[in-house]
């Protein structure tokens, strides 16, 4: 399973509802963001969520937010005439 997986154009599409630029790394850094705390929060137990014993941080975003999406070939960017 890929979680990675066309990510990008879903926050594009229905966070950003298509007014930011495609491509923005606004689009990468959200995706990221929701992609890393989704991974964190499968390591929670249900106790853990229950109680509110967790914490959403910017800190799990890495720098190289563009090229964990682009490294799948479905989710490279496509060119202008395709676009």
């Amino acid at each position: 399973m890929t979680p990675e997986f066309k990510l990008d154009a879903l926050v594009w599409s229905c966070i950003f509802h298509e007014k930011v630029p495609r491509y923005s790394e606004q689009v990468y850094k959200t995706s990221i963001y929701l992609l890393k705390h989704y991974e964190y929060m499968r390591t929670l137990s249900f106790t853990d969520i229950e109680k509110g014993n967790f914490d959403f941080s910017t800190s799990r975003i890495p720098a190289n937010a563009r090229e964990t999406f682009t490294r799948l070939s479905a989710n490279t960017p496509l060119s202008p005439e395709e676009f």
